[in-house]
């Protein structure tokens, strides 16, 4: 126990249990207090990037093309879907344009070669374009990750099979950069080709050729980004603030 005096009355205040006594908290302490409690709101979190990725996935190979027997392009669709869910809807309907291609994402992977602290308060400089100054933002340490994705085609002819991959390989040379709101520059890489496989659709005489690549990419899931005012406020960093960072 421990006697606190008053030094203006002269007389002792009574004693007070020391473990009692709630320690001074630095500023590093309240902003990683005030952060984690804003971050429980999920109407804060940024945009998904899994779902920027995907959508940048679907419209980058949407763009491949195969020569047909009579010299004209054929445009291949891309669509999400994992290989059994693109062979039932095959399967349902005769409408599907072949050749044709569909992306998945099949793992995540935490990244423990790139992980920091939790924790860890990051912090940069914005410029907000309306007030032309710079501004302080605060954040944890985005959490990286390590996300694969099956890219499939299907034909009916092995030379559309051939034309694709060969527009894969020229894609990742060596490398895809993955550019999203999120981030640019996200490296994606060719992990594992399958050899070509045949799929008989059941219920039906078509016979469907098969081609698969794995897809590594090497991202981060971002943190929600918080504004430091002049006062000392803190405030949710919204992507229509108009502020550069």
């Amino acid at each position: 126990m421990a006697n606190f005096f008053n030094s203006k009355g002269g007389s002792f205040l009574g004693e007070v249990d020391p473990s009692s006594i709630t320690p001074a908290r630095t500023a590093r302490d309240l902003y990683i207090h005030t952060l984690t409690e804003m971050s429980k709101d999920p109407s804060i979190m940024p945009l998904s990037t899994y779902k920027e990725i995907l959508r940048y996935l679907i419209a980058k190979f949407g763009t491949f093309v195969v020569l047909d027997s009579q010299n004209k392009l054929i445009n291949v669709k891309c669509i999400h879907a994992r290989p059994e869910r693109a062979i039932a809807k095959m399967t349902q309907t005769t409408n599907i344009i072949l050749p044709t291609c569909s992306v998945a994402q099949i793992a995540i992977q935490e990244a423990e070669n790139r992980r920091r602290i939790h924790s860890m308060l990051m912090h940069e400089t914005g410029w907000d374009e309306k007030k032309q100054r710079a501004v302080r933002i605060l954040r944890f340490a985005d959490r990286p990750v390590t996300l694969t994705y099956s890219l499939n085609f299907w034909a009916k002819y092995i030379s559309h099979i051939d034309q694709l991959s060969e527009q894969v390989r020229l894609m990742f040379n060596p490398t895809l950069s993955i550019n999203t709101p999120l981030e640019s520059g996200t490296p994606a890489f060719l992990e594992r080709e399958s050899d070509d496989s045949k799929v008989v659709l059941s219920d039906r005489e078509d016979r469907i050729i098969k081609k698969s690549f794995n897809i590594r990419i090497e991202t981060y899931i971002k943190s929600p980004r918080f504004l430091v005012t002049s006062t000392g406020k803190i405030t949710v960093l919204n992507s229509d603030t108009g502020i550069i960072t």
